[in-house]
């Protein structure tokens, strides 16, 4: 009957020490587990921070969009303006020519006029 304890207690030690290194090797697992764990977790902490700034980035972009297209309606309002003051400038123009026009009409009727008074001067100082 001892002997058979004894083979009894061979096979528990040899399932014991089965069981130790199944425990020493979940410890391994569970410590790999634990840094490929802190290694997702510091990879998930860069991807927040490049996607915060992309984010950023974008908001700048977007101002500098919303910028641009504030000064691209600023300037078309003034090239609006100008276009206008170019069209009022071309009607002074014509208003001067014809101005410039009817005074050269009148000078020909008035040096027409001043011949006329010449050769009747003259007429009426040959009398």
């Amino acid at each position: 009957k001892a002997a058979e304890l004894g083979k009894e207690r061979a096979a528990l030690e040899q399932v014991i020490a089965r069981m130790k290194e199944a425990l020493a090797t979940l410890e391994g697992e569970k410590k790999a587990l634990g840094e490929a764990r802190d290694t997702l977790e510091g990879e998930k902490k860069l991807a927040l921070e490049e996607l915060q700034s992309a984010g950023e980035c974008l908001d700048v972009s977007n101002a500098s969009r919303e910028t641009l297209q504030g000064e691209k309606e600023a300037l078309g309002e003034e090239m609006a303006a100008l276009e206008q003051v170019i069209v009022g400038m071309k009607a002074a123009v014509a208003t001067l020519e014809g101005e410039k026009e009817a005074l050269g009409e009148a000078l020909g009727s008035a040096n027409d006029r001043a011949a006329q008074l010449d050769a009747r001067l003259s007429h009426l100082e040959g009398e």
